[in-house]
């Protein structure tokens, strides 16, 4: 019987090590923190199987003919138990039809869990499926306005405009356009599921309106999430220019030393060409600080380390690129950058290198 047990545990390894590559091949990439699993854990668990195929190995010797003889229907047996397993659990096939829009966009959703509605000036995607709520997202694109003016017309209510949390970020999976966001809150600071995103777009705004009302059954929740994260995730453009209302901000900035600081960096130049070490230059360069901000809201600050960040338009905001939290205030008058660390409270002013 030990050999039996050892066929079907290597018959079962290998169906395993077919149907994972096989899933690999056919599903979509998904950001690592949503990701279910991870390669190194699937590693580790096939080389545990491993391991306890070997000492199987180790442990029978010699095969029972009486045993053997049962091995010949294992491989039909089995084969026919990984079929019903794979029917089982196959995902059943969504009707996925294009909305395609006008304003140069166009979108992909379940007919059989959404119904489009288009107006006058907007298309409104609401979900039909169970829920105990609304949830739906609309879109309108504002001609000739900018993503800060129409995302205050779109948000304001008469007394002004309700409680929010700003954001900014990538729109539609691409790194050259950019997003201004804004979340409702409630008197808590809690998110309400009403989310406004303005995306400067051929001369004027897209503004997408998202609204989930809330959920107590779980799984409802997370079906409704996942049906309109698709037609957001699916949102591409088929026409569409560089945005070009941020484009003053970009560019390269270098540090203007206050008096004390360049008189240290001068000494220590004169020093080092007096000794003749030939280090002037990389000393001075060395006391310098500068500021990159890339059109794609990337950038680089260098003062005493060199730190990657990503830069907002609204508010000054610049945060750490790896940790995600905010380092630095800035702000810009003519070719002039003014830097504040939120931390320590320096500031450090640069001038923009006109190339």
């Amino acid at each position: 019987m030990m050999v039996r047990r050892l066929f079907t545990a290597a018959f079962l390894a290998a169906a395993v090590l077919t149907a994972g590559c096989a899933g690999q091949g056919g599903a979509a990439a998904q950001p690592a923190e949503e990701s279910g699993g991870s390669a190194a854990q699937e590693g580790e668990d096939r080389e545990e199987a491993a391991g306890g195929d070997a000492e199987l190995t180790e442990e029978t010797g010699e095969a029972d003919p009486a045993d053997t003889a049962d091995t010949e229907e294992a491989p039909a047996a089995l084969a026919e138990d990984i079929r019903e397993d794979e029917e089982e659990t196959e995902p059943a096939e969504t009707d996925l039809i294009t909305f395609e829009s006008s304003d140069g966009w166009f979108v992909k959703y379940d007919a059989n869990l959404i119904a489009v509605t288009e107006g006058d000036t907007d298309v409104t995607f609401e979900y039909i499926g169970e829920s105990s709520g609304e949830n739906r997202i609309t879109i309108r694109y504002v001609s000739q306005e900018i993503p800060d003016e129409a995302l205050y017309e779109a948000m304001a209510v008469d007394d002004g405009l309700p409680e929010h949390v700003r954001r900014e970020g990538y729109f539609a999976g691409r790194s050259d356009v950019w997003s201004l966001r804004a979340a409702l809150t409630n008197v808590n600071g809690e998110e309400t599921g009403r989310e406004y995103i303005a995306v400067e777009h051929n001369d004027g705004t897209l503004i997408v309106d998202v609204l989930s009302d809330p959920e107590e059954d779980e799984a409802i929740r997370a079906k409704i999430s996942a049906v309109l994260s698709g037609v957001l995730d699916s949102f591409t453009f088929t026409e569409h220019r560089p945005q070009t209302m941020y484009t003053y901000v970009s560019g390269r900035y270098e540090e203007i030393l206050p008096d004390e600081r360049a008189d240290d960096a001068a000494a220590d130049a004169e020093s080092a060409e007096t000794a003749g070490t030939g280090q002037a230059a990389e000393t001075a360069e060395s006391r310098t600080g500068f500021v990159e901000l890339g059109e794609d809201h990337t950038g680089l600050i260098s003062l005493q380390d060199e730190i990657p960040i990503i830069w907002y338009c609204r508010d000054g905001v610049i945060l750490d690129a790896d940790s995600g939290e905010q380092i630095y205030e800035y702000n810009i008058e003519d070719d002039l950058l003014y830097l504040r660390d939120v931390n320590s409270d320096a500031t450090f002013e640069f001038e923009r290198v006109i190339e």
